[in-house]
């Protein structure tokens, strides 16, 4: 982030917590109470929100967590 803060680059770090992706699901880690975890949806409306703040504005890192996993 510090290396392109110079020409303008924002740059975030993105920590999501359980999405319930084919990953999850083919590894075994999927939680009992799916319709808890984060959907992709989830996240990508996420990213979009931290995409559309003004210029001026920098999220550095994003942690998204399910609310009651």
């Amino acid at each position: 982030m510090l290396e392109v803060r110079k020409d303008n680059v924002r740059v975030i770090t993105i920590c999501p917590g359980s999405v319930d992706t084919s990953l999850i699901r083919t590894q075994g880690m999927l939680s009992p109470n799916i319709d808890r975890i984060l959907q992709p949806e989830d996240m990508a409306d996420t990213v979009l929100a931290a995409l559309a703040l003004p210029e001026r504005a920098l999220v550095s890192e994003l942690d998204v967590r399910p609310t009651n996993p």
